[in-house]
């Protein structure tokens, strides 16, 4: 499983922690939600969800409605992303100078010059907020079933092309239900359990109850 670390300036700021923050609730869970999605897939992930820009620089694409925010990373050693800035996406080309923002971030921490904070840091201050936190957990289905695909795809010892090859799905589809851009009929996750061999359980889990 890989890790997202922030990048981070001289001055402690974290540019990308900064921007999430600044996002309206519904746009902000999802951002998280696909970082913690990136945390599973790491260089498996695919478009729409992840798309290789040029040299070592990939860019997140967060959809939301007819809104998109991308988060410009890079993958170092040791199953490391290092997210380095974020957008709202206005036009259909990645700006130019996002780019060179993230490469010279990426230079500097080549360079050793420069600290990080993981995303589970930025998750857990942001579940303080009860606005976020219903928004994140409104989420926790669609992320429950792409992580769950991704954990029994890997402990099979499986790449998306060799899951493909056993059941018969593309592993275009695949990976779209891996981004969690595709939703799965039950005949389908029937088929991948059966290729990973285990068996599909899908249960219903009582809200937690507030008490006064």
């Amino acid at each position: 499983m890989f890790r997202v670390d922030f990048f981070r300036e001289d001055d402690g700021s974290k540019p990308i922690g900064a921007f999430i923050r600044t996002l309206d609730v519904k746009m902000k869970a999802k951002v998280v939600s696909d970082l913690n999605r990136m945390e599973m897939l790491g260089n498996e992930a695919k478009e729409p969800l992840s798309k290789h820009l040029e040299d070592d620089i990939f860019e997140l694409r967060s959809i939301f409605g007819n809104n998109i925010v991308c988060i410009l990373y890079f993958l170092d050693e040791d199953e490391i992303i290092i997210a380095t800035n974020g957008f709202v996406k206005k036009q259909q080309k990645t700006p130019h100078s996002e780019i060179l923002l993230a490469k010279k971030s990426y230079l500097f921490e080549k360079e050793g010059e420069r600290t990080m904070s993981d995303l589970q840091e930025l998750t857990n201050e942001l579940m303080q907020d009860a606005v976020f936190r219903k928004e994140y957990e409104a989420l926790q289905p669609e992320r429950d079933i792409t992580m769950s695909l991704i954990r029994a795809r890997k402990e099979a010892g499986l790449t998306q092309a060799e899951l493909s090859e056993k059941t018969g799905i593309s592993q275009a589809d695949i990976s779209r239900l891996e981004n969690g851009t595709r939703n799965p009929s039950l005949a389908l996750l029937n088929r991948i359990a059966e290729a990973v061999n285990s068996t599909l359980r899908i249960e219903f889990v009582p809200n937690k109850r507030v008490v006064k």
